[in-house]
């Protein structure tokens, strides 16, 4: 694989540089690079730049090209193994000087950079050299299908597959030179579950604000009653780099989409254009109409993804510059669960749609634009943690990451303390530093494993309709050059860097392994029906505990009676339009 890299011909600069690679130094002139002018006089502040860790963040389905190459296998189709995305940290970058505009706060290592004297994918046998795969050291102890079915004290006792892997290729996804700058939509969910306004008599389902009783205990039902994403949101806004520019996009049924931005004055400021890119990040994170204004306001359902619409529009649309161009261009969305306003199977029963705007609205977008090769391209990551009626992680998102190129990270939040916010907190904030890390780019592992092309029952290969969990162990070796002992990073339940007291965080990448009809889920052909979900088309995977059986649609459901007409489901059953279901009038 070659890699491009920006390079600036003037004497001085080649110099410089020259000398910051052999020293393994970043030079500071007076709080200048060297190359940007000559001063005798100026004091040189020396940094040395070395590896500090490896964060396995994501997975996906991978398919191997007639050329070598690896792409993402984000919907039905065949599949050659798995693509594991990877972010490789470094020590701080900080300058000693005194400007913020020298200060490189974005730790992800990219070829070209420099760590501990060596040039990563650099011509010199000492270099560093990740991209033969024989550097690294890739394995897997199991994939689980999620969500587990079964408990065991191993991999097969609990119906995963122990699978044999063979690393084929180790790659630089390069999104945008260092210091290119970053644009980047930041969107939190403030629906009702975040602040347990939710139907407790309906398994604490989301449901408009006047359609339910408020439950008393609402805040024991909380999914982040203690506004942890809104602390994680601060935490990303504060690793950015003063070249990157960001907005911030909360949603919910209730405040439909709220831009929460306040001016010097103090006014609120409910534009976008005139919030967006805003150097002074007070306008975001001080003030009672900033940030702090979401703690504790979410109702209503989640209009998710007309705020992903929205985000997206608004980021294709602006006009830009031919350095503009040159920028990486995110989504970044924290949530407690799936969209519960568009017509869904995350709808409640008897509710109606809130939203024309969903999943497929979104990917059409997407996959247009990945198809046009002058048309921007927009990453959209999630960070999805727990809400008590939606538990698990939601296929929807991690099939638009995959489609966009972006990260799905998920958090078991239901599986932690209720009383101990820290493990929450600390995995919260490591997913968002896990996606500001590869906003420039990220390191693909993609491995043939034979077991996940087979569609055979475990524990010799994985059926399809579910979700599989990964854990492993990634192992950086000497050879290198990056390390000078083996330096092993696992990722399982409680294993993995950063987040240390979150002992529960369920860290495995998961990827999905399509079903396309009732057969895949163990279903007879045809079984199911206009009611009766069995491979569903909205997930490609088989809900519910017995796959065989699926799952009935929510009433008021749309379907298509035997004669071809609309319809909608009552009790499993679909009927015309015109006619009113008992169970919704009551």
């Amino acid at each position: 694989m070659s890699f491009k890299h920006r390079t600036n011909d003037h004497p001085s600069h080649r110099v410089g540089a020259s000398l910051a690679r052999a020293l393994g130094l970043s030079l500071l002139v007076g709080g200048l690079a060297v190359g940007t002018g000559c001063d005798s006089t100026a004091t040189l502040f020396p940094q040395k730049v070395n590896f500090q860790r490896a964060m396995i963040v994501s997975a996906y389905p991978g398919l191997k090209n007639a050329d070598g190459s690896w792409k993402r296998q984000c919907g039905p189709g065949p599949v050659t193994g798995i693509i594991t995305n990877v972010a490789l940290l470094s020590t701080q970058r900080k300058t000693s000087t005194d400007s913020s505009e020298t200060e490189d706060r974005d730790l992800s290592i990219r070829p070209g950079d420099v760590i501990d004297t060596r040039v990563v994918e650099g011509s010199l046998p000492d270099d560093i050299n990740l991209t033969h795969e024989g550097h690294l050291d890739y394995t897997l102890d199991c994939l689980e299908p999620q969500p587990a079915r079964a408990t065991g004290s191993d991999c097969q006792a609990r119906g995963g597959t122990v699978p044999s892997v063979q690393l084929d290729q180790v790659t630089y996804v390069d999104y945008a030179a260092r210091r290119a700058g970053q644009d980047i939509m930041i969107l939190i969910d403030q629906s009702g579950s975040t602040s347990g306004l939710v139907d407790a008599t309906k398994n604490n389902i989301e449901a408009h604000t006047g359609n339910f009783e408020i439950p008393s205990n609402f805040g024991s039902l909380a999914s982040d009653g203690t506004n942890l994403r809104l602390a994680a949101a601060r935490r990303l806004i504060r690793t950015l780099n003063s070249e990157d520019r960001f907005g911030v996009l909360a949603f919910g049924e209730d405040i439909n989409l709220k831009v929460p931005c306040q001016d010097a004055q103090g006014d609120v400021q409910t534009d976008l254009d005139l919030c967006f890119g805003a150097r002074n990040t007070d306008i975001w994170l001080q003030g009672d109409k900033s940030l702090d204004s979401l703690a504790g306001t979410g109702q209503g359902r989640s209009n998710m993804w007309v705020a992903v619409d929205k985000a997206y529009e608004f980021l294709k649309n602006r006009t830009l510059t031919k350095e503009d161009k040159e920028r990486g261009v995110h989504i970044v969305v924290l949530t407690d669960g799936p969209d519960t306003c568009s017509q869904s199977e995350n709808r409640g029963a008897c509710q109606a749609a809130c939203s024309t705007t969903d999943e497929q609205t979104v990917l059409n977008k997407i996959e247009t634009d990945f198809n046009d090769p002058n048309a921007l391209k927009i990453h959209v990551h999630f960070i999805q943690f727990e809400s008590r009626g939606y538990t698990g992680r939601d296929p929807r998102q991690l099939e638009v990451s995959c489609y966009s190129g972006g990260q799905y990270q998920y958090v078991n939040s239901n599986q932690f303390s209720s009383t101990n916010v820290t493990p929450l907190q600390e995995a919260l904030e490591t997913a968002v530093i896990n996606v500001r890390y590869m906003l420039m780019g990220y390191w693909q592992l993609a491995s043939e494993v034979p077991a996940y092309q087979n569609n055979a029952a475990a524990p010799t290969g994985t059926l399809p309709g579910s979700l599989y969990a990964l854990s492993g162990l990634l192992k950086v070796k000497p050879s290198s050059n990056m390390v000078k002992t083996e330096r092993p990073f696992p990722f399982d339940v409680g294993q993995g860097e950063l987040a240390d007291s979150a002992t529960n965080w369920d860290r495995r990448p998961v990827v999905r392994k399509p079903c396309t009809a009732a057969t895949d889920c163990g279903a007879a052909a045809g079984a199911g029906g206009a009611c009766t979900i069995i491979c569903s088309e909205e997930t490609l995977t088989c809900p519910g505990t017995d796959p065989s059986a699926g799952i009935t649609a929510p009433d008021t459901f749309s379907c298509v009676q035997p004669s071809g007409s609309d319809g909608s489901c009552c009790q499993g059953q679909c009927i015309g339009l015109g006619e009113s279901c008992a169970t919704c009038t009551q």
